[in-house]
């Protein structure tokens, strides 16, 4: 008697949890959405819609070229000191996504011909931009909140691929460059779970 019951305990231990990893799995839906930012407004300040829906603000602009890419753009300031040199490993680590994420592009803006090699491989392009360009394109100045990003060579923005601005980070902290890679990874699955 002793033995069935052990061997019911057993097959208890065992079977639950594995029910419920295959319920989780199959049946559950993860509602992390990442946001929108910029909603667009009319003349009173009123948000605008389209059939219920809000409308965004759309980065565009030829310059940039975005063609529908999952897009990471980073600003190279003309010197790169110890600050520089973190954030640039930190690219690096978004830029080895692209084995994985279908569409990823970095995009480094400057304002000087940049001749670093590290940045000049296929799917991340330098753009050649003056800060007034920059920030009537990406409205730089008028959205980011300075205090919680800091400096402009600090500054990364991720854009889907329809040109919705969906976040905002340091490119100089780990912890943000972290969060950014996680919200890549969460765009680049459409709604069945499915790589796009």
């Amino acid at each position: 008697m002793k033995k069935y019951g052990k061997a019911g305990l057993l097959i208890v231990t065992l079977v639950i949890p594995a029910l419920i990893f295959t319920f989780l799995r199959f049946f559950a839906t993860n509602h992390y959405n990442v946001p929108f930012y910029h909603p667009v407004t009319d003349t009173q300040g009123l948000i605008r819609g389209n059939n219920g829906d809000t409308l965004f603000y759309t980065v565009s602009g030829e310059k940039l070229a975005l063609n529908g890419n999952l897009t990471v753009v980073s600003y190279l300031s003309e010197q790169c000191d110890d600050s520089c040199r973190v954030m640039r490993d930190n690219l690096n680590r978004i830029y080895a996504l692209q084995e994985g994420v279908k569409g990823l592009e970095l995009l480094s803006l400057h304002e000087r011909t940049v001749s670093d090699s590290s940045v000049a491989k296929a799917g991340w392009r330098n753009i050649q931009l003056s800060s007034h360009d920059r920030d009537s394109i990406l409205k730089w100045n008028e959205f980011v909140d300075t205090k919680k990003i800091g400096a402009p060579e600090n500054r990364w923005m991720l854009i889907d691929r329809d040109g919705h601005i969906r976040g905002y980070y340091n490119g100089a902290d780990s912890e943000e460059t972290d969060r950014l890679m996680a919200e890549i990874k969460i765009l680049s699955i459409d709604d069945q779970g499915f790589e796009k």
